[in-house]
């Protein structure tokens, strides 16, 4: 075999793209095949999932591979997968047989072991399977957000006189519960002098994850006129907020900042906390918390919380936290990272022997920790919350090769979260995004990736250009208690 063809070979090896090694190979005219280029050609049809072929491939040159462990290994494993468990022994032996030095074969044992379990938990999860239009939403949220732009700037105008005349009464918060009613009642927003625009959310929504598309999706000549963003409530709109009976209102804080962790220390007062534990008070604030800001920032900034038995004169009203936190961040040149789908927080259950999806999850990380939480607990609220907004909450499950070195799948598992990202979802923020990354995990039987969709139709149509980069069995679930399943490659559009 030439060495410029067998270097290129190498490479694709390497990368994991057998498909073009098997392009490269077949383009070669027959009489000038020898035993190495079949036998790489076997082996790409191996983890090609073209079993037959790659048996077929390696019986052609049996006179030769005799005596070559590692064409009775390859073999073996090819026989393995069609279920010929008789000439898997016979192959796998005389490959130990043949190199009893070699480890090889006892990792092959053991991997068939592990094969076979996902092989039946996948069997088992059958009745969950569903054709690719059934994750697909009636109204999605990208349509939506089409509509309210639409909406936008059929009123831009008397949007407009609204803004220049300060205009805030039930008439005008009627008028525009017509536009954000276009995406879901859960969305508030106002105007104020200026041509400010502003959405409004409690700090514990999940929508948060979508508002920066939303706005994102502003038609240039409304993003050059107007100042569109996101508002936590402001004082006189949490007046009524309270937990355990506790108006917010009535809590008092202050901090200390940590330069060297980026974290606060966090005192409260409040009279009505006087007469209760500070365990039970700490965790009615962490509640208030909550309600006003996302649970991601809180753990990512929050290091302690201690009550205090008498206020003290640095104390300021609990919701204007955010910004004296990011005002003290800034005195240090640093900003405050605010949306909550930049902040990673790390979680693992360590239940390596379980028959659930995902909670075989040794180490994740997760910009969504509610969904992971209440997946685990049998709960769907985060999840149907985006999904009355026409989004959906997803997780694309696989295996890895089993060839694979830990080094070769670390270097895989970053390029391939890269080419999801970059070549699948799109540039977030951009607007023209199809969904984001919220995160990944590694659990004893597989791998996930985190996904939130604002398009599901465009998402189907671009999934396939990975399934052809990537050859694993690739499944997609809805991230809900036994949620829905596509058998993505059983679908492929070629």
């Amino acid at each position: 075999m030439e060495q410029e063809l067998c270097q290129r070979l190498d490479e694709l090896r390497n990368s994991g793209d057998y498909c073009s090694i098997i392009g490269a190979i077949t383009s070669i005219s027959d009489y000038k095949l020898d035993y190495d280029l079949v036998t790489r050609l076997a082996e790409a049809y191996l983890r090609t999932y073209k079993y037959r072929e790659a048996i077929d491939c390696l019986l052609s040159v049996s006179d030769k591979g005799a005596e070559d462990y590692m064409w009775h290994f390859i073999l073996g494993q090819a026989y393995y997968f069609t279920n010929d468990m008789t000439k898997v022994n016979e192959e796998i032996g005389k490959a130990f047989e043949l190199n009893p030095e070699g480890d090889y074969a006892s990792d092959f044992v053991e991997f068939c072991h592990i094969y076979h379990y996902v092989k039946l938990h996948l069997e088992s999860l059958s009745e969950r399977l569903v054709p690719r239009n059934k994750l697909i939403p009636e109204h999605q949220f990208s349509d939506r957000v089409s509509s309210f732009w639409k909406w936008f700037c059929d009123n831009e105008a008397k949007l407009s006189e609204f803004s220049e005349n300060n205009v805030c009464d039930s008439e005008v918060t009627a008028f525009f519960s017509e536009g954000t009613n276009l995406i879901t009642k859960d969305i508030k927003c106002f105007v104020e002098k200026g041509f400010k625009f502003t959405f409004v959310l409690n700090g514990s929504s999940p929508l948060y994850y979508l508002l920066p598309y939303l706005i994102s999706r502003a038609p240039k000549n409304i993003q050059n006129k107007w100042d569109i963003g996101i508002s936590i409530p402001k004082l006189n709109r949490c007046n009524d907020l309270s937990v355990n009976g506790i108006p917010i209102k009535n809590v008092k804080i202050s901090f200390n900042y940590e330069s060297e962790s980026d974290k606060f220390n966090l005192y409260f007062y409040s009279e009505e906390f006087q007469s209760i534990e500070e365990s039970e008070a700490s965790i009615i604030v962490v509640d208030m918390l909550k309600l006003l800001f996302s649970e991601n920032l809180l753990r990512l900034y929050i290091d302690t919380l201690s009550l205090l038995r008498s206020p003290t004169d640095e104390m300021f009203p609990m919701e204007q936290m955010c910004e004296k936190m990011s005002n003290v961040l800034k005195l240090s040149g640093k900003e405050m990272i605010e949306n909550p789908s930049d902040i990673r927080v790390a979680y693992a259950f360590g239940n390596e022997y379980t028959d659930k999806l995902r909670h075989d999850t040794l180490s994740g990380l997760t910009s969504l920790l509610n969904s992971v939480a209440e997946y685990i607990s049998d709960v769907n609220n985060t999840y149907m919350d985006m999904e009355n907004c026409g989004a959906k909450l997803v997780y694309l499950f696989y295996t890895w090769p089993m060839e694979m070195d830990e080094d070769k799948i670390f270097n895989l598992r970053y390029n391939f979260e890269y080419y999801l990202i970059d070549e699948i979802l799109g540039e977030k923020g951009s607007g023209r995004e199809i969904g984001i990354a919220l995160g990944s995990a590694s659990g004893s039987m597989y791998e996930y990736e985190d996904l939130l969709i604002y398009d599901m139709s465009e998402f189907f149509k671009r999934i396939d250009r990975m399934l052809k980069d990537y050859q694993f069995e690739f499944h997609l679930a809805e991230f809900c208690p036994d949620g829905n399943i596509v058998n993505l490659r059983s679908e492929m559009r070629l």
